[in-house]
């Protein structure tokens, strides 16, 4: 079976149409990738996120590796407290 190309309105083939079509859309994938990349608005947003998420690791980290004694701590002072 021969496949015939018909031709578009300016002419060209259905294949070279839809080549274009997807050279367009490669160009614009490219071209929304390299203002997403351009922009750094956001990398503040992302510096400030980073930092309180290693800060609140380190938090935990602290009060984990400290636990038995302020447990300990806590113990005594709830010893103290009369109870009526």
């Amino acid at each position: 079976m021969i496949r015939r190309e018909s031709l578009t309105a300016d002419g060209r083939s259905d294949r070279a149409a839809d080549v274009n079509k997807e050279r367009e859309n490669m160009m614009r994938l490219v071209n929304y990738a390299m203002s997403f990349v351009r922009k750094d608005e956001g990398q503040d947003l992302l510096e400030y996120a980073l930092l309180v998420a290693l800060i609140a690791i380190a938090a935990v980290a602290a009060v984990t590796l400290a636990g038995n004694q302020v447990k300990a701590v806590f113990t005594a002072i709830a010893g103290k407290i009369p109870t009526t």
